[in-house]
């Protein structure tokens, strides 16, 4: 009874994820400025509300009751240093040029990516776990509960593998963007302060474990690396720099 009671706890736990990503994958269709993405999504969120009907009828027949309750992805995401949304201080959004915003919603996006990739990830691990541990229990209708886990299964993985394939893409048309934004804050900022004397600071980055990485990584892997920690700094400095200057 106590290993039953653990495993409904679990796949309850998968049914808050799946409660959650349906939300989710609602708010990224309506958001994502992709076409491709969108379309994707659409079909995904199709994929989901099945999974929680599989998932709801998998626990009321070993006798438990299905959560409403909804996880919270956040805890599923790689952490960023970059704003999310509206989650900007106020004092950097008053000093936020009009022009920038198209860099914002092209930044937001990639991060966007990056957890959908994360979540689909983190959702495999747990329908893996929740088949393996149901292959060494003993239960009725045991066989028939294990093929509706593996359908949602080789659906994420599905889904899973068209981010690892289509990623890539998607991060090379949004990087040109994004590099010839942060080249134009720089030069606006330059222009503004033509024929004046104003104080400078030069700031030296380094990448940890550079050359090790230059010598054992594959180019396309360690130009992805420097990408995403040029991306990371330009985009950093310049908001560091803002709120030094509202605080004065």
């Amino acid at each position: 009874m106590q290993l039953l009671s653990e495993l409904i706890d679990k796949l309850n736990e998968a049914l808050s994820t799946e409660n959650a990503s349906v939300d989710r994958i609602t708010s990224r269709i309506d958001q994502t400025p992709i076409q491709e993405v969108k379309q994707r999504l659409k079909q995904h969120l199709k994929e989901t509300n099945i999974q929680k009907s599989r998932l709801r009828r998998i626990i009321i027949r070993l006798g438990g009751k299905p959560t409403d309750v909804q996880a919270d992805l956040s805890l599923s995401f790689v952490s960023t240093t970059m704003p999310m949304g509206n989650n900007f201080p106020n004092k950097v959004k008053s000093t936020t040029a009009a022009n920038s915003q198209d860099s914002i919603r092209e930044e937001y996006e990639l991060v966007q990516v990056r957890r959908d990739f994360a979540l689909k990830h983190n959702e495999l691990v747990a329908y893996d776990s929740l088949i393996r541990t149901m292959q060494i229990m003993d239960m009725p209708r045991k066989r028939e509960n294990i093929s509706l886990l593996e359908k949602s299964m080789q659906e994420e993985e599905s889904m899973a593998y068209w981010y690892k394939i289509h990623t890539p893409l998607i991060l090379d048309n949004l990087w040109p963007k994004m590099i010839h934004t942060s080249i134009r804050r720089g030069q606006n900022f330059l222009l503004n302060h033509i024929s004046s004397k104003i104080p400078l600071v030069v700031i030296y980055a380094d990448l940890v474990g550079s050359t090790n990485m230059s010598m054992t990584l594959p180019v396309n892997n360690l130009v992805t690396i420097i990408r995403a920690f040029a991306h990371q700094i330009s985009h950093v400095v310049p908001q560091i720099c803002q709120l030094n200057v509202v605080n004065l």
